[in-house]
């Protein structure tokens, strides 16, 4: 913060409901709403989750959100279903079942490395495998890339 502050930088801080466009890419703010206090990871529901959307494309960038800032995603009644998910929190068993269901990909990366947690646990990738979705994880696949053509989404990875 202190070197945003050095170069005169301008902070800002999204909130649920909040919109941007870059040309034609729309990117909606779904999450926080506020700042979470006195849950398991106040710093991980503070997360920010964006969906964009270019066209008819969408792919949801659900960053770190926990239990609590998914339930309240689910509660605000926000559009979810995206073609591709970012897996939140590395595949952590911190993610609502019902969450995956909303969202419905048909791709969902999981970002993720060698780590002691165990992540991805095997109930997480189960939940996303019985919504359909591919399961791509960049621990096993390396770097990822999702392009979208008429067909929808596909990948390509460095493995």
């Amino acid at each position: 913060m202190r070197a945003f502050g050095d170069e005169g930088t301008v902070v800002e801080h999204p909130r649920a409901g909040e919109t941007f466009a870059v040309g034609d890419l729309r990117i909606d703010v779904l999450s926080p709403n506020a700042c979470y206090h006195g849950t398991e990871s106040d710093a991980n529901n503070d997360a920010i989750v964006v969906m964009l959307s270019w066209r008819e494309d969408t792919i949801l960038f659900a960053t770190e959100p926990e239990e609590p800032a998914q339930q309240t995603m689910l509660d605000s009644g926000a559009r979810l279903q995206a073609d591709v998910l970012k897996v939140p929190h590395h595949g952590a068993a911190t993610s609502l079942p019902e969450f995956f269901d909303a969202v419905d990909p048909e791709l969902a990366v999981v970002s993720v490395g060698p780590n002691p947690y165990g992540h991805p646990v095997p109930e997480t990738l189960a939940e996303l495998r019985s919504t359909g979705a591919e399961v791509i994880r960049t621990d096993r696949e390396g770097d990822v890339t999702v392009e979208f053509d008429t067909g929808g989404p596909s990948v390509d990875s460095a493995a």
